[in-house]
């Protein structure tokens, strides 16, 4: 009777269209504990039980059903009457499908492999849910496998830190591949902040900017200072026997010739 009280007690997950080997093995289990298996299984014994057959079935098939959800039970409810019926129907339609959800892990473990920009600790986590998933189909892998495919796994960007692990394969462990990987995540992440803490670019630009500007007002006060030496060279007359009082003595001399001309035509 405790056993009884101790799987009335148990709340199971209810089926909704996945993992059903898991969720069957369950059942089966909290079936038999409640005496009900036999409904199910014939070789199983009704023997001892307080029940009749008929209340065995009835209850059986009920607590299959309570243990559906809400869409599959209405679908089961109105396709099937007896509780041996209804289990061999969901094995019939979902206990192949973990065979392909098994295929599905292995091909999806063999094609997976990690990108930049995203966290190296993350992806590890996915490559041994992979692992998990695959080692469902009963496949056992060795220490220097599990090694190698993880290595094979890294991104781009980490081929030559690769290559430097490829010389140490079996030497390391799984869990010491895996630290030495997040190890080397937080170095390169400490090399990509330290740019951030030198001088700003803008001030080495801006200082530049300053000697540039200097040096074209130099050009322009230069290129000022030739054109206007350039302009006064130009007003000068041409030719080295020039005298700057020559003309001021001709002017002279043709005043005084007028003079005496005007006098002599008074006499």
């Amino acid at each position: 009777m405790a056993k009884i009280d101790e799987a009335n007690a148990v709340k199971l997950e209810k089926f909704s269209g996945e993992h059903f080997k898991r969720w069957q093995t369950q059942v089966r289990y909290w079936l038999t504990v409640l005496g009900l298996y036999s409904a199910i299984d014939d070789s199983e014994s009704s023997q001892g039980s307080w029940m009749t057959k008929e209340q065995i079935e009835y209850h059986c098939y009920h607590r299959i059903l309570s243990v559906l959800s809400d869409h599959l039970y209405d679908v089961y409810l109105t396709t099937t009457e007896k509780a041996k019926e209804l289990w061999d129907l969901l094995e019939a339609e979902y206990g192949l499908d973990d065979a392909g959800v098994i295929r599905f892990a292995a091909s999806s473990f063999n094609n997976y492999k990690m990108i930049d920009g995203k966290s190296i600790g993350d992806q590890i986590h996915e490559f041994k849910e992979l692992l998990k998933g695959a080692k469902k189909s009963g496949t056992t892998f060795s220490e220097d496998f599990k090694v190698s495919c993880l290595i094979d796994k890294l991104p781009p960007s980490w081929s030559d830190f690769a290559l430097s692990l490829r010389h140490k394969q079996g030497e390391l462990t799984m869990t010491q591949t895996i630290n030495t990987l997040r190890v080397e995540e937080k170095h390169r992440a400490v090399l990509v902040a330290k740019p951030e803490e030198r001088t700003p670019r803008v001030n080495i630009v801006d200082t530049h900017n300053r000697n540039n500007n200097h040096s074209y007002h130099n050009r322009n006060n230069h290129h000022h200072r030739s054109h206007n030496s350039h302009r006064r060279n130009n007003l000068r007359p041409k030719g080295g026997n020039f005298k700057p009082n020559r003309f001021n003595q001709n002017r002279d001399q043709h005043q005084s010739q007028n003079q005496n001309q005007n006098q002599n035509q008074n006499h």
